[in-house]
């Protein structure tokens, strides 16, 4: 749970923003979208001051969503506590046509959905298409669990609409050069992107800021260096490394070779691609075979078979 603190400067911050923190992006509605947003709302139960009971049918989710993955877990407990408790905070809600769209309260929505139930307590709020990122951030800065690279892919989509650093570092709460870490991950090789998209807490925003200078300032041969970077982010989602250790760790695999592994040990590590992005890999060592398929790309299918040839070949020896 954030601390009265942290939850003051989030809601100040969303306050702000909410409140035309850029209010040269912000847009009226015209006459025609004002009159069908009033009769959708009009449609909608009030459930006490400012608040609507609205129907999880007619709410679609927020593609600008900065959170890309969500805790089951945590989902699960947030439900029970609702279910004990009631919803205590609404979600945050916006007309777009005939329908709403959830701008802010994604993990209150799954765990309502959860718990079965048809309708949520909502808030209805004026917010133009160009600032719903900025407020989807803002909403979720605070919150447990938002990772740096989530929050680097959020800002990028931000600054589309509000280009200068400075104002977008303000308007963020953040420091300019804060912005430029987390704007750092938009620029790593594909490569990169596929383990942070399958893990995005593995490299943290200072590391994406110094693993993009040395990736584009380096002697190293081309395919050894990318395997000094697999191995070594590796390591970190193995906690056999440090982030203060990420960046040294990759030199010296670059300079030494990524094949040896301790003294007369072999490793063997091969990609899967599929469509030319790499979706999982296989690594072989004297002590264990490791293969990790992202689960996007196989179905449960699949995963018998796969199953079923251990039990045949290794479990029935």
């Amino acid at each position: 749970m954030s601390s009265p603190k942290k939850s003051s400067i989030a809601d100040a911050l969303l306050q702000n923003a909410m409140a035309g923190l850029s209010s040269n992006l912000i847009s009226r509605h015209n006459n025609k979208a004002k009159t069908e947003a009033d009769e959708i709302v009009n449609q909608a139960s009030i459930v006490g001051t400012g608040e609507l009971l609205i129907n999880i049918s007619m709410i679609d989710l927020n593609h600008l969503q900065p959170r890309k993955f969500f805790d089951q877990a945590a989902i699960n407990d947030l439900a029970k506590s609702i279910e004990i408790n009631g919803q205590i905070e609404p979600v945050v809600l916006r007309v777009v046509g005939d329908r709403y769209q959830l701008v802010a309260g994604e993990r209150r929505l799954r765990a309502i959905t959860l718990l079965g139930r048809e309708s949520i307590q909502s808030v209805i709020k004026d917010i133009s298409d160009e600032n719903i990122a900025l407020i989807a951030l803002i909403e979720n800065l605070e919150r447990e669990g938002l990772t740096d690279y989530e929050i680097g892919l959020s800002i990028k989509e931000i600054e589309k609409t509000i280009p200068n650093k400075t104002e977008l570092a303000k308007s963020l709460g953040r420091n300019r050069q804060d912005i430029y870490r987390y704007l750092s991950f938009n620029d790593l090789p594909e490569w990169v992107l596929d383990r942070l998209n399958a893990n995005p807490s593995v490299i943290n925003r200072s590391n994406a800021f110094e693993l993009k200078a040395l990736i584009k300032d380096n002697d190293y041969e081309p395919e050894k260096f990318r395997m000094a970077v697999v191995r070594a982010i590796d390591a970190l989602e193995n906690n056999a490394l440090t982030q203060s250790l990420f960046l040294d760790k990759i030199k010296r695999f670059a300079r030494e070779g990524v094949l040896v592994e301790g003294e007369g040990s072999k490793i063997k590590s091969e990609a899967f691609q599929y469509n030319g992005k790499d979706v999982g890999k296989i690594k072989f060592d004297d002590k264990k075979l490791t293969i990790n398929i992202k689960s996007s790309v196989i179905n449960q299918e699949d995963v018998d078979a796969i199953q079923a040839f251990i039990n045949n070949r290794i479990i029935a020896k």
